[in-house]
């Protein structure tokens, strides 16, 4: 709302709801409500002498100092006593009056009641009183003697003032004291044996009434201690609900997402095998008007014979084209219906250490079928002492196989981009790690370029050339590993280097109750 440059050169930016800025070209000060402002909403800052400040707010004025650490305190009044001889010579208090002794913050005067204050009697009490808001002390003193009375402020930044104290001589009320006169001796004795009966009986009520005090104070102590563990109980159950709740409204929509996907799937799969039925048909068609055009070329002239084995060599093509691009349509549309299944398979104690060399050689062998060039040296550390883990077989099988073939791909692609004297490598590994597993699948590939690694395990996102992949391996692979076991999947990569996914699994999972 306002800017002011004070004598210094520091600026105070006045804001609408949040207090003051202080700014002085290093650092950033903050005043607020919580150190004693009456408000806020800032208005105007003035500066009336060196490092003092008068502070308008729309609900008063504060007198502010600048470069104090910590707050200041003084004693506003002794009440409860006319005999006193003021603070500096120390004060004279009887035994039997309730002492009320004043104290106000000196820096922020507008709102005192800010300030939280300690106390103690330096003779009673052997360390600081619990902090407490209020701005008063009552006390009544049991024996008589010289007491010392120190008070503190603090603020909110836990910084204390320096003490304020007052010096108080207890004594004795008048009544026990003996100029009185009683004119005969057996109201003397009768006085003298009440004066004790009644000093007795008043130093016990005190002594009761202080003892009753105390307990009260650190009963109050305790109930503020308990509130405040209830607080922070409260306040974390608050954010776990909270979180709880985004997830289940992030799971709802991504139910709602894979209902609508498994739908469309099932809807393209239909024309989709008509595509790919009649593709192959056609082919055959078109296999077979070949071998009866070369059965008739002899009554064709030869020019249209030409013309005619043109174009359905290129019908031949196009018929090829189709029926590739239909099967990977198919295998998307397969992709689709996997990543969107409802029903999740049946949780049994597995050998991961077996499933892993298992799924090794079935992607080696599965890729070496499709490129007769394929090769790839594997090296593999599996932990011996790994003991059976309760997975879904089935579905972690998958992620291995996902993964395997993707690390297997990558190598290959840089062996054909003729880089000499380049090994393509996997290296496969477990690991017991306390209550969970880790299993390591790492290439020597091309690695993983930085713009895209967080996209990685988005549906349809893949790093393959177009017509090679559907983008829903590793999509498949995250729901498996961290929505069904709970486990998470880490990717350390280098681009040009190498890529590793390090997955990690809970030795004992439950199924998920959807």
């Amino acid at each position: 709302r306002s800017v002011y440059q004070d004598r210094e050169g520091k600026l105070w930016f006045a804001t609408h709801r949040g207090g003051i800025s202080i700014y002085d070209s290093e650092t950033w000060t903050s005043l607020d409500i919580r150190d004693g402002l009456p408000s806020n909403n800032i208005n105007q800052v003035v500066e009336s002498a060196d490092n003092i400040f008068w502070i308008l707010t729309d609900k008063g004025i504060a007198r502010y100092q600048m470069g104090s650490v910590a707050p200041q305190i003084r004693i506003t009044s002794v009440r409860g006593d006319k005999n006193y001889a003021g603070f500096d010579d120390g004060l004279k208090v009887s035994s039997d009056k309730l002492i009320t002794i004043s104290y106000t913050s000196g820096d922020l005067i507008t709102h005192p009641q800010k300030r939280q204050y300690r106390y103690r009697i330096e003779e009673i009490h052997s360390s600081w009183q619990p902090p407490t808001k209020s701005s008063s002390f009552d006390y009544t003193f049991m024996d008589t003697g010289v007491y010392t009375f120190a008070v503190q402020a603090i603020d909110r930044d836990l910084n204390y003032s320096e003490p304020a104290k007052v010096t108080l001589e207890v004594v004795a009320p008048w009544y026990l004291n003996g100029w009185i006169m009683i004119p005969s001796s057996s109201g003397i004795l009768l006085l003298i044996a009440f004066s004790i009966a009644s000093g007795w009986q008043y130093r016990t009520q005190r002594r009761e009434a202080q003892q009753l005090r105390d307990q009260m104070l650190e009963q109050e102590r305790q109930s503020r201690e308990v509130l405040e563990t209830k607080n922070e109980a409260l306040t974390e159950s608050y954010e776990n609900l909270k979180q709880a709740q985004d997830q289940l409204v992030q799971t709802e929509k991504m139910a709602s997402l894979g209902s609508l996907t498994a739908g469309i799937a099932h809807e393209i799969r239909n024309p989709l095998n008509f595509v790919n039925n009649f593709a192959e048909l056609s082919s055959e068609l078109t296999q077979e008007l070949l071998e009866e055009l070369q059965d008739q070329k002899e009554k064709i002239d030869p020019d249209s014979l030409e013309e005619i084995e043109d174009i359905l060599d290129n019908l031949e093509q196009n018929l090829s084209r189709i029926d590739q691009h239909g099967k990977r349509a198919d295998s998307i549309v397969n992709g689709m219906l996997l990543h969107s299944r409802g029903v999740s398979g049946e949780h049994a104690l597995t050998d991961l250490n077996a499933l892993l060399e298992e799924y090794v050689n079935l992607a080696y062998h599965g890729l070496r079928a499709q490129d007769t060039n394929f090769n790839i040296t594997i090296e593999r550390d599996y932990d011996e002492s790994l003991e059976m883990v309760d997975v879904v077989p089935q579905d972690i099988s998958r992620v291995f196989l996902n993964m395997l073939n993707n690390a297997c791909y990558a190598a290959h692609q840089r062996v054909q981009e003729a880089e000499e004297g380049f090994t393509p490598t996997l290296w496969v590994s477990t690991k017991d790690v306390s209550d969970q597993v880790q299993i390591g699948i790492k290439d020597n590939g091309a690695g993983i370029p930085e713009e895209i690694l967080n996209k990685i395990f988005e549906p349809f996102m893949t790093t393959k050339p177009s017509g090679s992949g559907t983008g829903l391996g590793l999509s498949i692979s995250y729901e498996i590993i961290v929505d069904e076991h709970q486990g998470q999947i880490d990717v350390d990569t280098q681009e040009g280097e190498y890529t590793e996914f390090i997955i990690t699994l809970p030795k004992s999972s439950e199924p998920d109750s959807d």
